[in-house]
């Protein structure tokens, strides 16, 4: 790996506001990953209907509806 740089040490020699920036945007990035999706948030992500998933479920549609509208 010779003369390549890392990341770190590349952002080290941005401006201050700018690494500020891009710690930021990163914690952000990080939070989101680590939230938790809900049902319907992964279903609607992957383009798949309530149908389809009571199907593979073995349920009714009525119970993933119900599934998604709990808190």
């Amino acid at each position: 790996m010779r003369g390549m740089t890392s990341v770190d040490d590349w952002i080290a020699t941005l401006p201050i506001e700018r690494q500020e920036a891009i710690a930021k945007k990163g914690a952000e990035l990080v939070a989101k990953v680590e939230r938790r999706m809900t049902l319907a948030e992964l279903r609607k992500g992957r383009k798949i209907s309530q149908a389809t998933v009571a199907g593979a479920l073995g349920i009714g549609q009525m119970q993933i509806s119900r599934l998604e509208k709990r808190k």
